[in-house]
């Protein structure tokens, strides 16, 4: 499976035209006889085709919104709301506000504030990541993982409007979450940067946690 993954791309950029793979694509994304996470595959595949993503069009983008508010499987509804990143379609705005409130997992809920970095001037956003920003979170990350919380993630939406560097930077020095979330050195738009860019005062932060 993994050399068929690996051969795959190289297959289609070489061999195949890319309107008739597009199509393929958008026809998986609208196979519900298929699973939501082979569907989401399918939809992250139109994103460097059809980069940026603001041009995913309206059917893939609700087909996402689906995925993250009704799919049983939570490891699912986070990666219809990944799957969003980037996307400034408003009609997006208003489940991923219901997402970030009531999502039983911390994970979704993360993901969905993330996501939301895009629509962070909007007062009913800026409040409700204002009130994420604030939680205690519920349990701590997985021992094994460096990934944002709730409230990590909402300060780092709410950063939006300043250079995407000196948002994680401004992470990086903020004492007033755990070691963990400082750590967590991504951006609001899912690229995760190294500590060389974020210059010498972060790095001497990352150095007294350690």
């Amino acid at each position: 499976s993994f050399a068929n993954d690996v051969a795959a791309p190289v297959r289609d950029s070489i061999l195949r035209d890319s309107a008739t793979i597009i199509a393929e694509r958008r026809a998986a994304v609208l196979d519900t006889t298929r699973s939501d996470h082979a569907r989401l595959d399918a939809l992250l595949l139109l994103r460097p085709i059809a980069a940026p993503p603001t041009t995913l069009d309206e059917t893939a983008v609700a087909v996402a919104v689906q995925i993250g508010t009704t799919s049983p499987d939570a490891s699912a509804r986070k990666k219809a709301w990944h799957a969003l990143l980037g996307v400034t379609d408003p009609y997006i705005a208003a489940p991923l506000l219901d997402a970030l409130a009531n999502d039983a997992e911390d994970d979704v809920r993360a993901e969905a504030a993330l996501v939301l970095a895009t629509f962070a001037e909007q007062p009913v956003v800026k409040d409700a990541l204002r009130n994420a920003a604030a939680e205690v979170p519920s349990k701590p990350p997985a021992p094994c993982c460096i990934t944002f919380t709730v409230r990590s993630a909402a300060r780092l939406s709410l950063r939006t409007g300043v250079e995407p560097i000196d948002a994680v930077r401004g992470a990086v020095l903020d004492e007033s979450l755990t070691p963990r979330e400082r750590l967590v050195l991504k951006r609001t738009d899912g690229r995760v940067t190294s500590l060389d860019e974020l210059g010498d005062e972060a790095g001497r932060g990352v150095f007294a946690i350690g």
